[in-house]
């Protein structure tokens, strides 16, 4: 353990990929209950409610919490910390009021069409997915409104005065609907002076503060003791919504810095450092990995496929790319080749593996189940819909035994001879996602799948690298392909020195194998040839 007594003063843990950052600060909350704190007097803190809610479980295997202390209530997002004090002031405001209604995706999508202005913003494990201007804005409200500070595109067409603009049709939009931000919880725990009520303060993930973030967690150091910070200040990756180093790499407590990763071998370690010595001027701490024995290979994406099934043995697979879009241009290839996948792009879901399943029995003369019946209702053209209640009750009942009788008044013979012809796309719905369907179907049906299970499919993902933070797996295939803008904008320095942060997250998920694809001709980052 790095630290042999509790840091009463407070501290800033530096915590590189496999280091154990969140280990680390459960034996903190530990050490702490030893010494006297209790456990309602501390609070994890996180970015990400998915993040608060494994930290709470994780604290609640480990240590021996109170009865009556929830699990909620010792990890939270830095948002739902300061969520009861601004939903006070507001049920002072509006007696009636029993939530605080924040924005949802309808309502920036309500917001948009009304005002004209896109801003349409991401989603948890894809931020990078937000319009432009609302990105901008995300960093204007970060800045607490200092649209001076907002760093913007030369070629841009957004202006501090746009911004402006925005920001106050919206709150207007907000005012008529009732809406809310968290950008204003934040904002009334900063400007009411609200402080948690508590001894020690841990936050994780550290590295994503925003200016709005530290200039509360700056005010609460005034009254909390203890404040122990752990993160990788290499891995802020969400610039666009006021995110920077600077804030972790200036606090002012005793630095720590976690010696051995876990996960990287030294050649990882050395080319993802690389990229930060060569793009950015931010130090690089010093570690222990395991030693030599890390594979790196460059390749071309026409041997993924294959490379992936030869891995697969090995453990989880991972296909990481900058944005959607590349994701979507892998999970086709793949598709074509039979591999199966999980993935928000693309990735098989639950509805085609029984779909598929199902199709896969009645090719043999086996009738399928309930379910199975309603997945291929939902990806094909069938009589499901018009059955009568009888023959649904049997269908759906996994008491009843389904016949051939069923599954004929559901799907017509001619449709039937078509699949067990080979064509089991024949009479496939149309709609967006009946393109990757036909793929994944007919890629599964020429690899000889029989059968889809969801096991085989969460061995390989697909993902982008800011969905892949946090991740780790024996095997990893990075593609370096850019997006247009993306590799025009690495011509400025600063957009150089962020882009070099989501290589370094994209460079350390690999325990074992690192494939760079590189298919050349494309619009790429300057990834290191390495030759082994």
């Amino acid at each position: 353990m790095l630290f042999p007594v509790f840091p009463e003063s407070g501290a800033k843990i530096y915590g590189t990929p496999g280091t154990g950052k969140t280990w680390t600060l459960i034996q903190l909350f530990k050490m702490a209950m030893e010494q006297g704190h209790a456990p309602d007097r501390m609070l994890m803190l996180t970015y990400r409610k998915s993040m608060a809610v494994g930290m709470a479980e994780r604290l609640s295997e480990e240590v021996e919490l109170p009865r009556d202390l929830k699990r909620e209530q010792i990890a939270k997002t830095i948002h739902s910390a300061c969520w009861y004090p601004h939903f006070s002031h507001l049920k002072e405001l509006h007696p009636n009021i029993e939530k605080i209604d924040y924005m949802t995706i309808a309502d920036w999508y309500n917001f948009s069409r009304e005002s004209g202005y896109q801003m349409l913003p991401g989603d948890e494990t894809d931020f990078t997915q937000a319009s432009p201007l609302y990105a901008a804005y995300s960093q204007a409200r970060s800045y607490r409104r200092d649209y001076s500070k907002v760093e913007l595109e030369s070629s841009s067409d957004i202006s501090p005065e746009l911004l402006r603009q925005v920001d106050e049709a919206l709150q207007e939009f907000k005012g008529g609907h009732k809406k809310y931000e968290y950008f204003d919880t934040l904002d009334f725990a900063a400007d009411s002076g609200y402080c948690p009520n508590v001894e020690v303060l841990y936050v994780d993930e550290a590295q994503d503060m925003t200016a709005q973030m530290f200039q509360l967690l700056t005010q609460w150091k005034k009254e909390i003791p203890c404040i122990i910070l752990a993160g990788d200040y290499l891995q802020t990756i969400y610039p666009f919504y006021g995110a920077s180093p600077e804030y972790m790499l200036s606090w002012n407590a005793p630095e720590f810095t976690l010696p051995t990763s876990r996960r990287l071998y030294a050649e990882h370690w050395k080319l993802a450092t690389s990229i930060i010595k060569g793009c950015t001027n931010y130090p690089v701490p010093k570690i222990e990995t395991k030693g030599k024995g890390g594979y790196i290979n460059t390749v071309s994406s026409d041997n993924t496929p294959e490379l992936t099934k030869k891995h697969i043995a090995e453990g989880e697979v991972f296909h990481m790319a900058r944005t959607n879009s590349i994701c979507k241009k892998v999970s086709e290839r793949l598709a074509d080749s039979g591999v199966l996948f999980k993935g928000k792009v693309s990735g098989w879901d639950g509805t085609e593996i029984n779909a598929y399943n199902g199709v896969m029995k009645i090719r043999k003369g086996v009738a399928p189940s309930g379910t199975e019946f309603k997945a291929i209702a939902k990806c094909y053209k069938t009589n499901y819909g018009r059955l009568d209640k009888k023959t649904l009750d049997i269908i759906e009942d996994p008491k009843q035994k389904t016949t051939s009788k069923e599954v004929y008044s559901v799907i017509p013979w001619t449709i039937i001879h078509e699949w067990k012809q080979g064509n089991i796309c024949y009479n496939v719905a149309g709609g967006k996602k009946s393109d990757m369907l036909i793929r994944k179907f007919e890629g599964a049906l020429r690899a000889g799948i029989e059968e889809v299970d969801e096991k085989a499919v969460g061995m390989v993902t697909v993902c982008t690298i800011h969905a892949g933070k946090g991740l780790e797996a024996p095997t990893q295939f990075l593609y370096n392909e850019l997006n247009t803008a993306t590799y025009k904008s690495i011509d400025q320095a600063d957009k150089l020195r962020e882009e070099a942060l989501v290589w370094y997250v994209g460079l350390t998920r690999a325990s074992k194998n690192l494939y760079i694809v590189d298919d050349f001709g494309n619009k790429a980052f300057p990834i290191p040839r390495v030759v082994m």
